[in-house]
């Protein structure tokens, strides 16, 4: 590991980088002494890394914008909270992926206290829960266009008569009346079970047409149905 960081430190311009799968923490390292490509933007944190690594992960560059944590049986949230508390200023984009074992339900629920910025988040729905849609963080944020599309995926499929927290209605209210005013593109895995039967199916739509309607308030009358970039897309 201390190879990989010392490489890393010697790429000025790298922009991308992503953890190997394989990759795992040493103990013993001394990363402190490396430093972060000055012109780093995206990073994906993957494999068998530990909450001990945080120091070294906290000198991350202020061009970061998007990050990617997966694949990371070790990690919890004494590693990532405070990690985003540091870069949180200037992330846009955020995936937490299913793979973090560690990660207790709920414990994403308040993540845009420190994360102003936040322009697309894709998260598994255990990890939010409805409060997630109803706190409104909107009256702290100086930029108005908070968080314009989000990605639901979901660790396990609900149960015969059993659904998730999270429904279409809940995000409905939450672009209405709620802290999400601009969101306008939701990706929802299917096995969130929103469109199995009619009535679900109805409320999908419902909730595609109100971000089709908003984002064509947001381009004007004159907007082509191509720019219009927005509502309720399934996916498997």
């Amino acid at each position: 590991m201390n190879d990989l960081f010392h490489s890393i430190s010697t790429l000025d311009n790298l922009e991308t980088f992503q953890f190997p799968r394989s990759s795992s923490s040493d103990r013993n390292t001394t990363a402190l002494f490396n430093s972060w490509p000055s012109k780093l933007q995206k990073l994906q944190i993957a494999g068998g890394i530990r909450d001990q690594s945080l120091l070294y992960f906290s000198t991350l560059p202020d061009t970061l914008t998007r990050l990617v944590i997966g694949d990371c049986p070790n990690l919890s949230m004494a590693f990532i909270k405070p990690l985003l508390t540091v870069v949180g200023p200037h992330i846009q984009i955020l995936k937490i992926d299913s793979s973090l074992p560690q990660l207790t339900w709920y414990s994403l629920n308040t993540i845009f206290e420190v994360l102003p910025a936040l322009r697309h988040f894709n998260v598994a729905v255990e990890y939010i829960c409805e409060d997630f849609f109803k706190q409104d963080y909107g009256n702290n944020l100086d930029n108005p266009r908070f968080l314009e599309s989000m990605e639901l995926t979901c660790l396990r499929m609900p149960t015969t008569g059993q659904t998730h927290d999270i429904t279409s209605e809940l995000i409905y209210n939450a672009v209405v009346d709620g802290p999400l005013k601009n969101l306008r593109r939701l990706s929802v895995r299917q096995m969130l079970g929103w469109a199995q039967d009619e009535e679900g199916r109805r409320s999908v739509t419902e909730l595609s047409e109100l971000l089709q309607a908003l984002a064509r308030e947001d381009l004007g009358p004159n907007a082509s149905e191509e720019e219009v970039d927005a509502g309720v897309w399934m996916f498997p």
